[in-house]
């Protein structure tokens, strides 16, 4: 287990995670959603009732399936973004066990804020 200063790089690199990157990733889940069409049955309209499921084909069951995948890829970036704010919070807290380890910490993090 990490003390000190390399406790204190351990936890900027859980925070750094936590603060920046899991949000960033949560975001691009969120984009994904947001790019998911919320009906295709026109794009599907034929003008005769050929094949399973009549004029517009297949456009139910596709429908059902970006519903399913809407809510797996949204449940999926609120759940990066509470991950992320379980780790600062975290790294904040555990930090204060030890003076050195937060010291690296604090230093570490204003470093990262000014890579960002």
């Amino acid at each position: 287990m990490s003390t000190g200063h390399d406790l204190g790089v351990d936890l900027a690199e859980l925070w750094d995670a936590g603060q920046n990157h899991l949000p960033h990733v949560a975001g691009e889940f969120t984009k994904a959603v947001n790019a998911l069409p919320t009906s295709i049955t026109g794009i599907m309209y034929r003008s005769g009732p050929v094949g399973a499921g009549g004029s517009y084909g297949a456009s139910s069951a596709w429908e059902s399936l970006a519903v399913a995948l809407s809510g797996h890829l949204a449940t999926t970036s609120t759940n990066l973004i509470d991950t992320g704010n379980a780790l600062v919070y975290a790294a904040n807290n555990y930090a204060q066990t030890d003076a050195e380890a937060q010291a690296e910490f604090e230093r570490r993090k204003r470093e990262i804020g000014h890579v960002q």
